[in-house]
């Protein structure tokens, strides 16, 4: 609806939050319910009381119901129906326009970024909320990700370079991510396109795909943005996304990869790559991963 109030992010954690817990004594009364159903005794007329534990239909349904409360607070979050017991319950949801869904979890993502080396748990939620919520044959499509390519050339074109264009980038690139989570088959199939394309806008829109659903399929085209990059920005988020490929990498990849950042590391084009110092963190960091797997976990 055009007068539907957006969820805020602050809002968002709230009700997410609210969704997953459970009643302790809802939880209680089904586990005995499902231990008690377990038990079954036999007192015949004659001989000793024998007694077996057997799970039958009474226990699986009480392990199924400890999940009802959250099931039903999702249903009014997330919208769609729920069938039990003979009733059927549906709900339009708070979260069922995918457009707003996405700008307020893109809004979620961009302050909850965590610095090099840290894997933050903000954005692991947030993609897992998309890829569930959100429908990929409309959530990328062709014409979205030229919208978002064109948005980002428009962004560097007419704001002055600072903290607030910086901003404005890293919020569509985190956007172009949660895309990419609810439709990670499509992501991976748009990619390497976007990626070889003399276009600003289509490069950053592929290097954001890639972060979100990292593939070694696209890792050379990756190093040649490392290494030509036309912007500190643009070289920032292909270490970022070869961050998120790393796990994917073989061991001559993961070779490749050091030998191009080792190089980097010298300034070979001289613009000043190592004076950068959100560049410099990344080299750096990846560079000690691929030295040491473990430091990455």
């Amino acid at each position: 609806m055009a007068d539907a109030k957006p969820v805020s992010p602050q809002r968002l954690r709230a009700l997410l939050a609210s969704a997953t817990v459970l009643p302790w004594w809802w939880v209680t009364a089904l586990v005995v319910v499902a231990v008690g159903s377990t038990v079954d005794i036999s007192m015949p007329a004659k001989g000793a009381t024998s007694w077996h534990i057997a799970v039958g239909p009474t226990t699986l349904v009480a392990i199924g119901l400890i999940w009802l409360p959250s099931a039903i607070r999702l249903l009014a979050l997330a919208g769609g129906s729920v069938k039990a017991g003979g009733w059927e319950a549906s709900s339009t949801g708070l979260m069922q326009a995918p457009e707003q869904l996405i700008e307020d979890l893109t809004e979620l993502r961009t302050t909850a970024e965590p610095p090099p080396g840290e894997r933050g748990t903000v954005q692991g939620d947030v993609d897992r909320i998309a890829a569930r919520y959100l429908p990929p044959e409309q959530t990328l499509t062709p014409e979205v990700v030229n919208r978002l390519a064109r948005e980002y050339e428009a962004i560097r074109r007419r704001m002055r370079g600072g903290d607030k264009r910086t901003a404005a980038m890293n919020r569509l690139v985190n956007e172009v991510r949660i895309r990419a989570a609810a439709a990670p088959e499509t992501a991976r199939a748009m990619a390497p396109a976007l990626l070889r394309s003399s276009a600003d806008g289509d490069r950053i829109v592929g290097l954001a795909l890639v972060q979100g659903t990292p593939a070694a399929s696209v890792h050379e085209d990756v190093l040649r943005i490392v290494g030509t990059a036309a912007s500190a920005f643009e070289q920032y988020h292909a270490l970022r996304a070869l961050d998120k490929m790393l796990p994917v990498l073989d061991a001559d990849e993961r070779a490749r990869t050091k030998a191009v950042l080792e190089r980097e590391k010298t300034d070979p084009r001289g613009i000043g790559v190592m004076k950068d110092a959100p560049i410099a963190s990344w080299i750096d960091h990846l560079l000690v991963v691929l030295s040491d797997p473990a430091a990455g976990r």
